[in-house]
């Protein structure tokens, strides 16, 4: 048996490499002649707590929330949509430089839609 890049591998008695990939019809598995029910990587992987992987991205977890803050301080506080609208530049070009009722109304929805993602990839984090 030998670990490459985070997989093992296991040898049959000739030096033959057992595959790790089985066949399955109608949800059947489908074993050879000559095949056992279990691999010796598939026992150790079983036996050894190093060899188990964890399911889950906990930073997509991070990332959701701060989406999920940066799209309640877009939804809620005024001030954060109009320091949103100088981020943008457009007040470079224009003579009164004051974002419209639509331009709030926006980033209201925007904020809500960006939470509502935020929810979304905090769930697909585990």
């Amino acid at each position: 048996m030998e670990q490459q890049s985070e997989q093992l591998l296991s040898y049959d008695e000739t030096g033959k490499m057992l595959s790790p990939v089985n066949m399955y019809v109608d949800s059947q598995r489908v074993m050879e002649d000559d095949e056992e029910q279990y691999t010796p990587a598939t026992l150790v992987t079983a036996a050894y707590p190093e060899y188990h992987h964890t399911p889950g991205t906990p930073v997509l977890l991070f990332i959701a929330l701060a989406g999920l803050i940066y799209g309640w301080c877009s939804f809620y506080y005024p001030k954060f949509q109009k320091f949103q609208f100088l981020l943008s530049l457009r007040w470079i070009w224009l003579k009164d430089p004051e974002p419209s009722e639509f331009y709030y109304l926006m980033c209201k929805i925007g904020g809500i839609a960006y939470m509502i993602v935020a929810i979304w990839a905090a769930f697909q984090a585990f």
